[in-house]
């Protein structure tokens, strides 16, 4: 298969942990999928009763980053995946000899309304690879699909050469955790894909270098619909998210390649129970970093979120959005589809579908077994807790109240 080719500033990503490259997709490809993304979140918006005030409110999917997590195998994103000059950009990155042997992530798209007053100031500035031995190094990206033109826009702030500092900034901030052990604090865990980088350690070990300062790429680079930004998983980012003056809603779709050798056996079966169920992963598409996203995200019921999966896979008027037979042929591989044999992948399914159904039914007896230890003593009992580091803690099991209309909803477990 021939890919068109874009050429792009590679030494600039060697050097800076990040690039953005300028028009990879159309503006009107664009406009049709955010406007398909934007119909998908909004038919997904539960009204949550606000245990303080008592009033409904509008919870979005996705938490403080909006990522969406149950529509990860929508039809646009798929169009994204089966892009063959998306996917030449992370061949020249990796050098494999055609698109076909790469694979897609099966991440979900962050899609943020504007905000109707003015949201708090966060800092979840953080790198995506801890200090594994040997760590999991990746090129991320994400696809613009709105225009990011002014500081009320928001978009993915970056620190510029800060993966060449990678391993003193988590040398100084396990240190700084060492401090807060003596205090009582939990400590963080380093072994993760997501480490947080406190503003001591940035002012220590990485704004004070030359050149790695904080830059917002939305505003200083004015990224556009159907640019891609690509960051190295060392580099420190975080999500800057539009405030209450933003022209649009802020909508991103994450996208990230890997060759299909860098897959094992695990992340096989987990990009196929993916697929297979409508669920999402998390960014990275190998490595035997491929991990499920919870079955039911931020608590929701159950069935309300498997309904909505169903829709999403189906997509909101995917004429617009429709594959040709070149991108269909492509997306095949991208996803995996021939990484498995179907009558592995049968028996993966029906060893998820029971362990899913185990999950459930531990959940909910664990769930009784709390419910009726309160009825027994009537306060809530005092038990032990082993954090991380296997200190053992004294901790509550405060009583239920209720909150939501979802509070028969099954307790939300991880069910891979």
């Amino acid at each position: 298969m021939t890919s068109p080719t874009i050429t792009f500033d590679k030494d600039a990503f060697d050097r800076d942990g990040y690039v953005v490259i300028r028009n990879v997709f159309p503006r009107e490809l664009c406009h049709a999928i955010r406007d398909n993304l934007a119909e998908c979140q909004a038919s997904y918006t539960p009204a949550i009763v606000d245990s303080k005030t008592g009033k409904a409110r509008t919870e979005f999917i996705g938490g403080v980053h909006r990522i969406n997590k149950c529509a990860g195998q929508h039809p646009c994103l798929d169009k994204l995946r089966a892009n063959a000059t998306l996917a030449d950009i992370f061949r020249q990155f990796y050098g494999t000899k055609t698109v076909r042997d790469l694979r897609a992530s099966m991440d979900g798209f962050c899609y943020h309304p504007v905000p109707a007053s003015e949201m708090p100031p966060a800092d979840w500035a953080h790198v995506d690879v801890g200090d594994k031995n040997p760590p999991y190094v990746s090129i991320q990206g994400q696809v613009i699909l709105s225009d990011a033109v002014d500081e009320h826009s928001g978009g993915l702030v970056v620190w510029p050469t800060s993966h060449l500092y990678h391993a003193q900034a988590l040398g100084a901030e396990r240190a700084l955790a060492e401090e807060q052990l003596l205090t009582g604090a939990k400590p963080p865990r380093f072994d993760v894909n997501f480490v947080k980088i406190s503003p001591e350690v940035r002012a220590r070990i990485l704004e004070c270098r030359p050149g790695c300062v904080r830059t917002n790429v939305a505003v200083t680079h004015q990224v556009r619909m159907g640019d891609v930004v690509l960051w190295h998983s060392k580099t420190l980012h975080m999500y800057d998210p539009p405030t209450a003056l933003a022209k649009e809603a802020r909508c991103v779709a994450y996208v990230t390649y890997c060759p299909a050798e860098y897959l094992t056996r695990r992340d096989k079966e987990h990009r196929a129970v993916a697929r297979k169920f409508n669920r999402t992963t998390s960014h990275w598409p190998g490595g035997n970093q491929v991990r499920l996203n919870s079955a039911i995200p931020r608590l929701y019921k159950r069935e309300r979120v498997d309904e909505f999966r169903k829709v999403a896979a189906n997509g909101y008027s995917s004429e617009n959005v429709a594959l040709s037979e070149a991108e269909q042929e492509l997306l095949g591989y991208v996803i995996g589809d021939h990484d498995l044999s179907p009558a592995e992948k049968t028996q993966l399914y029906e060893r998820h579908v029971a362990r899913c159904e185990r999950a459930q039914a531990a959940a909910k007896k664990r769930r009784e077994a709390k419910l009726m230890a309160l009825d027994d003593v009537g306060t809530a009992p005092v038990h032990k807790k082993r954090d991380r580091c296997g200190v053992d803690r004294l901790s509550k099991l405060e009583p239920k109240t209720k909150q939501t209309a979802f509070d028969d909803a099954p307790e939300l477990v991880d069910f891979v």
